[in-house]
């Protein structure tokens, strides 16, 4: 996942608007992504994340849940299989696995455009990734006040009150090259999609 830069020549996207401010600076401020500025004469008006997304296919899944175990041993302590059901407290798999009838698939975080959790968290534990334009969740500033479970369209977010009452979400396993869920569906009914986003920045 890259932060890339677009032209006003080459791509369709329409520019940071005028008076958008960043959480954390004076209203009229101009906002800055990874040192660059973005308003007021900068060359570069437009900014790109290369994401990376999972995508589910319902047709194919089989409701087998592999992607649930496979993403708990991932985030346990130990990340061996027969281990990581025995830890207290156990890690929590964050990815879950819905089921209707014959109809199954798996859920995670949609790593949204403009992400409702991050507007909506109070701490900071919620941001965007300025790099990647990833969701993330750092468990040291959430206080388990369940705003962005509350505000999350896909029902992404699950609480983890074994751990310390903190919210819990997809990572997309930043120290691997494929996220464990995707890697191990046996029916391929995860599949790892890389799609470009152009953003009006963080909200």
């Amino acid at each position: 996942m890259r932060l890339g830069v677009g032209n006003v020549d080459s791509v369709p996207w329409s520019p940071l608007p005028d008076g958008y401010r960043q959480r954390g600076t004076a209203r009229g401020a101009i906002p800055t992504f990874g040192g660059k500025q973005l308003l007021n004469g900068n060359p570069f008006p437009y900014i790109l994340w290369v994401m990376k997304t999972i995508y589910a296919r319902e047709d194919v899944c089989i409701g087998c849940r592999l992607c649930m175990i496979h993403c708990l041993v991932k985030h346990s302590r130990t990340k061996r299989i027969i281990k990581a059901f025995k830890e207290e407290p156990r890690a929590l798999a964050r990815v879950l696995v819905e089921e209707s009838g014959p109809v199954s698939f798996a859920m995670q975080c949609r790593h949204c455009v403009e992400p409702a959790c991050v507007e909506a968290c109070m701490t900071g534990a919620m941001s965007r990734d300025v790099q990647t334009g990833m969701v993330q969740h750092d468990p040291e500033k959430c206080v388990g006040c369940w705003m962005c479970i509350m505000v999350c369209e896909a029902g992404a977010i699950r609480r983890d009150e074994a751990r310390g009452k903190i919210a819990s979400k997809c990572d997309l396993c930043p120290d691997e090259e494929v996220p464990v869920c995707v890697a191990n569906c046996p029916n391929e009914a995860l599949v790892l999609v890389t799609k470009d986003e152009s953003v009006h920045g963080d909200r």
